[in-house]
């Protein structure tokens, strides 16, 4: 083989101009034509090879090759440089510049096809680029070159790859990736498993989270193969924080949505375009996945995962970030940056604990509802809009509850109230609550709330957490207990995993109506069944624990409950039947205005009747279903005929005193 070698070229004075030097394909075009055999047939193809070939001799070509390396023409230098950085020799670079031809020159694919028949194809063989190339390249063997570039670095990096390995040697098929061809010229294409995101705007990056990118950029730079994991919830604000990491590093994000999709030479695209490859990755909980890096890259990656799973880094030293909650005056730098005023700004950041990205979602839901309306913007559309925002990543896991509960239309005893007041301050006070306080307290805190209301049906829980709610400002999802639990081991914790992150992220209220079901008492492990639960309940234990949102669970009591779950629990309210002044205001909350029942008969029923919450509503909407029929106003027989189903239900009779 000859003995030169391919050197980093800069483009000063040293590179020649067209008018002083033939190019890179020209010398590979040559070598091409010298491999065509004597011929008098003039298709196009041959005619175009025969004007390639030049009147030189082999050991002039490869003097010409020899000063053509020292001084090469700027359109090569990409290639070249390439070639020097990644050790590739000469005889790879002219391989590789003939298969870029093939890409670029549709007469340069079917003249390689002429000169291979019957392979038929206008990928160049290494059989062809044997007998090509051999005058310039010493070979003791027929078929040594075709082993040199298939062992060599130019295939290890896939700057070149083989179509059919399972061929034999000289019918091997070459060709320079698409991604790496379009990056050599500049191009950057759209590519399988790679998502075009648009991070122009910076609203859902913290002030904080800006300086730690710096801090992060320079340590990934500073050291060979290293990985950054960014944990998050919230997808929008992992990524723009991955472009303030990229942008640090004077690089562009490559968001890779499906590493098993990605094109061959993907990793050489990024060196050439100056890309970090960003991947975006969900994992269940417990699960691990491999991570192999790309082909042909060394420099540093990103990698945005949710609150679960890890990854196993072969080749790469990891660093993991989670992405914290951002302090009150960063979320109302947040909030007046998106909002594009600063009015009530300081009051959103005291007020919600969003994520970045939530509250860059809320604000573009405000701006949009915003702009049918003719008023000024005010901190109640604000307010109302946070409330009723839907979380689209809940719909499936979570039912939304819409309705809202005034203070009039919550009816509880004075000892109930005082509790509910509590855990509403409790909730309000919930981020700087720690402050001042002594050094245990500081260091194991979470700002996370936990409740427990327990009591018999119809008494008021899921009333009383739809009014702390909406007290709060916050939208209230009831979980759906059956699309939760799976019977497949593992989906169980994935769908707990997923709605606790999205939930967590969103800053809302989360009901676990009839909790007994997830969060019961551990039992003996008899069979694979029992294990299966308890498995449940340990990752419940550690994630509710942790947990940063507010989670209100109801029972009909609290003996069902694992004792490890009531440890974690900051409040439990209890909830009794009413006595019988809160049934009176029940049923005057209940009737409203549309009856004609007197007060009298209003305390009898209340006194008469120990109905709970639940089963007044439902009976005054029964006695409601016979006066609209005959539409007049609720009397005194519809409301016990109501009273009288809600009693079969119970499986009781009627009580005495309420019929004369």
């Amino acid at each position: 083989m000859m003995d030169m070698s391919v050197s980093n070229v800069e483009t000063t004075d040293a590179v020649a101009s067209d008018a002083e030097t033939i190019s890179l394909l020209t010398i590979a075009l040559t070598c091409l034509a010298s491999a065509c055999p004597p011929t008098s047939d003039t298709r196009p193809e041959l005619e175009f090879l025969m004007a390639c070939k030049r009147d030189i001799s082999p050991g002039a070509l490869g003097d010409m090759f020899q000063q053509y390396l020292e001084q090469p023409l700027k359109e090569d230098l990409p290639l070249i440089n390439v070639c020097h950085h990644y050790n590739i020799g000469p005889l790879e670079l002219l391989s590789a510049r003939l298969c870029m031809a093939v890409e670029q020159d549709p007469l340069v694919g079917r003249s390689i096809a002429f000169l291979q028949h019957p392979l038929n194809s206008m990928r160049p063989s290494l059989g062809l680029l044997d007998k090509a190339f051999h005058c310039l390249f010493d070979s003791a063997e027929g078929l040594w070159l075709s082993a040199a570039i298939l062992s060599g670095n130019a295939v290890h990096n896939e700057l070149l790859v083989v179509h059919n390995s399972d061929q034999p040697m000289p019918d091997q098929l070459i060709s320079v990736p698409l991604a790496v061809a379009t990056a050599l010229s500049g191009i950057r294409p759209r590519l399988t498993g790679v998502e075009d995101i648009s991070v122009k705007s910076a609203h859902c990056v913290a002030e904080s989270a800006r300086q730690e990118a710096q801090v992060h950029a320079k340590s990934l730079l500073s050291s060979s193969n290293a990985a950054l994991v960014i944990r998050s919830a919230f997808d929008e604000e992992k990524q723009q924080v991955a472009a303030c990491v990229a942008e640090a590093m004077n690089r562009e994000p490559l968001y890779i949505s499906d590493a098993e999709q990605l094109p061959a030479g993907i990793g050489l695209y990024c060196e050439i375009m100056q890309l970090v490859p960003v991947y975006r990755i969900q994992l269940e909980p417990a699960q691990r996945k491999s991570f192999n890096g790309l082909k042909g890259y060394s420099g540093p990656i990103i990698v945005l995962l949710g609150l679960d799973g890890w990854l196993d880094h072969r080749n790469h030293s990891q660093v993991e970030w989670l992405l914290p909650t951002p302090k009150p005056q960063e979320r109302a730098r947040l909030w007046a940056e998106n909002l594009q005023q600063e009015d009530f700004a300081e009051a959103l950041g005291a007020r919600y604990l969003h994520s970045a990205g939530r509250i860059a979602q809320l604000s573009r839901l405000v701006l949009r509802r915003g702009a049918a309306s003719p008023q000024p913007l005010s901190l109640e559309d604000v307010t109302r809009a946070a409330s009723e925002a839907e979380v689209a990543e809940l719909d499936s896991l979570a039912q939304r509850v819409s309705s809202r509960v005034s203070d009039d239309g919550l009816v509880l005893d004075a000892r109930l109230s005082e509790q509910m007041k509590t855990l509403y301050l409790r909730c309000l006070a919930r981020e700087q609550l720690r402050e001042g306080l002594g050094v245990s307290i500081q260091q194991r805190y979470h700002c996370g709330v936990k409740a427990l209301l327990v009591g018999p049906s119809g008494t008021g829980k899921t009333l009383s957490a739809a009014w702390l709610a909406g007290r709060l400002g916050l939208p209230l999802y009831r979980v759906d207990i059956a699309s939760i639990v799976s019977k497949y081991i593992g989906e169980t914790e994935k769908n707990l995993a997923n709605l606790l992150e999205k939930a967590e992220s969103s800053d809302v209220v989360l009901l676990f109506d009839e909790a007994d079901s997830l969060f019961g008492k551990r039992t003996d492990v008899k069979d694979s069944s029992d294990r299966f639960a308890n498995s449940q309940t340990n990752y419940l234990l550690q994630r509710i624990e942790n947990y940063q949102g507010i989670v209100l669970l109801t029972s009909n009591s609290r003996s069902r409950i694992d004792s490890a779950f009531l440890r974690r629990i900051d409040h439990v309210i209890e909830f009794g039947k009413p006595s019988a002044e809160e049934r009176r205001k029940l049923w005057r909350v209940h009737l409203g205005d549309q009856h004609s029942l007197p007060l009298k008969d209003i305390n009898r029923i209340a006194a008469k009747s120990e109905l709970a919450g639940g089963h007044i509503r439902n009976a005054v909407l029964t006695a409601a279903v016979f006066a609209r029929h005959e539409n007049r106003a609720i009397q005194y027989s519809d409301v016990l005929l109501g009273i009288a189903s809600e009693y079969r239900k119970l499986g009781k009779q009627l009580p005495a005193g309420l019929i004369d």
